[in-house]
């Protein structure tokens, strides 16, 4: 399968690793612009995928970018602690859909700051997976798991 990465962050660094190990299609990634990243050289390292397979998330609203996107035919997108919304084209490019490791026990704390709202309000905590959709983090959800606070 053809995984287009959208990736920030250690966690996301960690899905990196782990999908490279295992010798996974990696076609391209999106990074955060440099002011707002996290763990991209860790990333970059792990991937080792060429200049030209890596873009910027600011880049995406370009249609030539989007259009070397829909090039490299990605089956797939993976998001992990990527902190832009996907646009409904954008989201339309993967057969497959686009899922997002979100850092809150979704359909609570939805966007960011998700692991201090569970402290302030109360609300559970935990991880989810799930589709990308047009809304912010209301697609179907794959897989959850709860943790206390």
């Amino acid at each position: 399968m053809r995984i287009l990465l959208l990736l920030n962050n250690w966690g996301a660094w960690q899905v990196a690793r782990w999908l490279h190990q295992r010798g996974e299609d990696i076609v391209g990634l999106i990074l955060q612009p440099p002011d707002e990243r996290r763990f991209a050289d860790e990333i970059l390292s792990a991937l080792e995928l060429p200049p030209d397979k890596i873009w910027i998330s600011s880049q995406l609203r370009a249609p030539d970018t989007l259009a070397k996107l829909r090039a490299l035919r990605p089956d797939i997108g993976i998001s992990a602690f990527f902190g832009c919304i996907l646009k409904p084209e954008m989201i339309r490019m993967f057969p497959n859909g686009c899922i997002n490791l979100h850092a809150g026990f979704l359909p609570y704390n939805g966007g960011m700051h998700t692991n201090v709202w569970p402290i302030i309000d109360g609300t559970p905590a935990g991880v989810t997976i799930h589709y990308i959709d047009a809304g912010v983090d209301t697609g179907d959800i794959i897989a959850q798991r709860r943790i206390p606070v």
